[in-house]
């Protein structure tokens, strides 16, 4: 599930995922952490020292290159035929259109 925390500078929303991913990690689950390029380091030491050792284990960091990479690596990269730009548009359309209702930001 994709959940999209939001809210100005010092709302708390850091701090959200840090405690949800502890509950989790305590729970027995693994948690994928999807962070701008710039700050993989700067999270990685954060876990390091905000969790135990034993469940900052569990959690990874990923940047969106190296989540790029981990999926290509995973699912063969350029395996398939590349989708066609107006195929995109029309699927885009489609999923849009279904789900207009659910959505606040793609609203048809």
């Amino acid at each position: 599930m994709l959940e999209i925390l939001a809210g100005r500078s010092g709302s708390g929303k850091t701090e959200t995922v840090w405690k949800r991913m502890e509950s989790a990690l305590i729970g027995g689950k693994t948690c994928i952490l999807i962070v701008p390029e710039q700050f993989s380091f700067e999270t990685e030491s954060a876990l390091v020292s905000r969790l135990d050792s034993s469940l900052a284990t569990k959690i990874k960091v990923y940047s969106f290159t190296r989540m790029a990479e981990l999926v290509r690596r995973e699912v063969g990269g350029r395996a398939g035929v590349p989708m066609a730009p107006a195929t995109r548009v029309v699927l885009l359309a489609k999923a849009i259109s279904e789900l207009s209702s659910k959505l606040s930001v793609y609203r048809m």
